[in-house]
């Protein structure tokens, strides 16, 4: 069983929490090798409190500090510090993973609709538009705008759970259903 990271954008992560999306497609790339009962530890926008902001994350979190997982905008309203890349949060201070159901790749179009609804889309088109936004939009889409849609790409798609829980803490139960274990923050 792997233990793979996951960067997750502040809306995608919500729609997970809230039970919209339970799949995702990613290009493909170390996703790839995600297997079916591996745990994805979620990398999410975080903020320390400001007398950490001064320090990279390793070095805050062995002084202790703890992650606040805000949005921006609520970052700002209560004063916390920066609000930072969720690529810099360290394993150690994540709280929640996504256990792998299965996976498999494929290419991009073979989406149908009952996968975008599981992506979190109305359908199909919605999922197109969706995906161009987040891979093929200005340079400040993660991918640096070079995954298109029609280009058709080979991508990874891998169906999960959330399991509200660190994925690497002692006392994690796999196959816990999500609804028992505790939220960490």
């Amino acid at each position: 069983m792997k233990l793979l990271p996951i960067t997750l954008r502040e809306t995608q992560l919500r729609m997970i929490a809230d039970g919209d999306q339970t799949m995702l497609r990613r290009p493909v790339g170390m996703l790839s090798r995600a297997a079916k009962g591996d745990r994805l530890w979620i990398r999410e926008p975080f903020a320390f409190e400001p007398r950490f902001d001064h320090l990279s994350p390793t070095a805050a979190a062995s002084m202790g500090a703890r992650p606040i997982f805000l949005t921006e905008a609520e970052a700002r309203a209560h004063n916390i510090g920066c609000t930072r890349f969720a690529r810099n949060l360290p394993r150690a201070c994540h709280r929640w993973h996504l256990r792998v159901l299965d996976a498999c790749e494929q290419s991009l179009q073979d989406i149908d609709d009952a996968d975008a609804r599981m992506e979190g889309c109305a359908d199909r088109a919605a999922f197109a538009a969706h995906w161009n936004h987040v891979h093929a939009s200005d340079g400040r889409s993660i991918t640096g705008g070079r995954i298109r849609w029609a280009d058709n790409p080979r991508v990874v798609a891998i169906r999960f759970t959330l399991i509200r829980h660190p994925a690497d803490a002692p006392d994690h139960r796999p196959g816990t259903p999500v609804h028992q274990q505790g939220a960490s923050q």
